[in-house]
């Protein structure tokens, strides 16, 4: 008996293994489970020998099924000349907007540039490419469905080009973080005409496309404000979530006297890390208890001289990006997880992706930020900890301190971010 034709679906995203970060997995993970459902994806992305990528990540490549198409095209990247400038092998987050230190005039001028020359992003470059080689799969697959995923926002202008040119093609616009109110836009230095195109091209996007996914409800109310040419309707709130599967056959926890709180991410000066530290600095006075604190991923110099203040009273260490396939064990190590929201505008919207990791490790979190934010509101909803703000330290302290022999969290209702629950719910909409 023949199985049921599927349908195909055109995925356009920038990041792709092997890149790696947060970024590439939403997609990644969802292609894998799409075709249990009826869904036939087919990705377009960029030639990893032209793309410019903050991070690499070769164990993703594991996710990617020898039956998934995946099509790549070579693109025009403006981070190539900002790596010969500044003579780095590195490329900055947020496009040129990385930095909390080195803002003389070079790194002021490549911002300028950035900012109102590459508009909405400095990935701009490959739009051309991968619009050549959408407009032929569309022919030559038959394809009737396509999504674009941001950041970079710029891919989203390659949706606009094909919706404009096939206007009974399904456009969803997948908004993984704000466009115009993306926290490192302020550091760009636009000029108004800048903030005016970009404003326009988001506008033109939110407008145009027959539906937008978002990773959360406060990120729904702020692209909302864009237009009242948009309804609520036209949203579809896709969560982050996480690959069951990569939480298989853990080892088992090593026992030992100490207790090991871990965090995961970034740990820049936008990150309130001051407080975590404080906190736990009076609960190792108050409890002549050995604490050792694990940070695991990327730190600049400020945030690392916090660690050498605070290494003295307790342990603390420090560890670079891992591989991602490499997480679930460092997460089951631990006896408490750290999440933080940075410091920056809009902080209600950000879900980071490691928050439905912690979800599925199932260890008690503490989390740092808005407590009246989408990341909280998941933490409250799965009672899989507590949220405080960031001057809340006595209250940090009194947390672990109750929790120092066993947590009673319950993390109801995890099962709803898993990949596989999600990918059926989009594919369910993608059908109607």
């Amino acid at each position: 008996m023949n199985s049921p034709v599927k349908k195909k679906v055109l995925i356009i995203t920038y990041y792709w293994p092997p890149s790696g970060g947060a970024g590439v997995q939403r997609w990644l993970k969802l292609s894998k489970y799409l075709p249990e459902f009826g869904i036939e994806p087919i990705i377009l992305t960029v030639d990893e020998n032209f793309a410019s990528y903050p991070l690499l990540d070769e164990t993703l490549l594991a996710d990617v099924s020898p039956d998934l198409k995946v099509f790549k095209t070579k693109s025009f990247e403006v981070l190539d000349w900002y790596k010969k400038i500044k003579k780095t092998k590195k490329v900055p987050y947020g496009g040129f907007a990385s930095s909390s230190q080195d803002i003389g005039f070079v790194e002021k001028t490549m911002r300028f540039v950035r900012g109102n020359f590459f508009i909405p992003d400095a990935r701009i470059g490959w739009n051309k490419h991968a619009l050549k080689e959408a407009l032929r799969l569309i022919s030559a697959e038959g394809i009737e469905t396509i999504i674009t995923t941001g950041t970079p926002h710029s891919t989203h202008l390659i949706g606009l080009k094909i919706k404009q040119k096939f206007p009974k093609m399904h456009w969803f616009a997948d908004f993984r973080d704000p466009w115009t109110d993306i926290f490192y836009n302020d550091l760009l230095m636009q000029t108004a005409l800048a903030k005016k195109l970009n404003a326009q091209k988001e506008k033109a996007v939110l407008e145009q496309a027959d539906s937008i996914l978002t990773v959360g409800e406060n990120l729904i109310e702020i692209l909302l404000q864009k237009s009242s040419k948009i309804s609520k309707e036209k949203f579809i709130l896709l969560q982050n979530g996480f690959d069951p599967a990569d939480f298989q056959q853990l080892p088992n926890k090593i026992k030992t006297d100490s207790f090991k709180i871990v965090y995961l991410g970034t740990a820049s000066i936008d990150y309130p890390f001051q407080s975590i530290l404080e906190a736990i600095d009076l609960l190792t006075a108050a409890e002549k208890l050995k604490i050792k604190l694990e940070i695991i991923g990327s730190f600049d110099f400020e945030t690392d001289q916090l660690f050498e203040k605070y290494g003295k009273s307790f342990s603390i260490t420090k560890k670079a990006y891992i591989p991602h396939d490499e997480v679930p064990a460092q997460l089951n190590s631990a006896d408490l997880l750290i999440l933080m929201i940075p410091k920056t505008k809009n902080d209600k919207s950000i879900t980071t992706g490691k928050i439905f990791e912690y979800l599925a490790i199932k260890k008690l979190i503490l989390g740092i930020g808005p407590i009246d934010g989408d990341a909280a509101k998941i933490i409250q909803q799965t009672d899989s900890g507590a949220f405080f703000t960031a001057n809340d330290v006595e209250s940090m302290k009194e947390f672990i301190q109750a929790n120092l022999k066993g947590s009673t969290a319950t993390f109801r209702g995890v099962e709803q971010f898993s990949r596989r629950n999600q990918a059926e719910a989009l594919a369910e909409r993608i059908m109607e």
